[in-house]
């Protein structure tokens, strides 16, 4: 059903104004790398990209230390007030 569905997310991204954080498996053979490393070129900053061990499937399980340090970074850095 997903697959008669287009996600044209190359068209939207640069209008997104929000922080992004991408997680993407390096070894993703359901959906390359190389897409993930396009849609961060393609957003506005702030933006960050993590390429993860493992592949599409297996990428949490596999480095979920760099997954988690991933994610409670960016939500601590997106999240926490500037300094007046």
């Amino acid at each position: 059903l997903l697959a008669e569905n287009r996600f044209d997310n190359a068209a939207k991204l640069p209008r997104v104004g929000k922080p992004l954080l991408i997680l993407h498996a390096r070894q993703d053979g359901t959906i390359p790398s190389s897409h993930g490393e396009r849609l961060q070129a393609l957003a506005r900053d702030p933006k960050e990209l993590v390429l993860l061990g493992g592949d599409h499937d297996s990428a949490w399980e596999q480095d979920r230390d760099r997954y988690m340090a991933a994610f409670t970074g960016f939500v601590r850095r997106v999240t926490t007030p500037a300094s007046p």
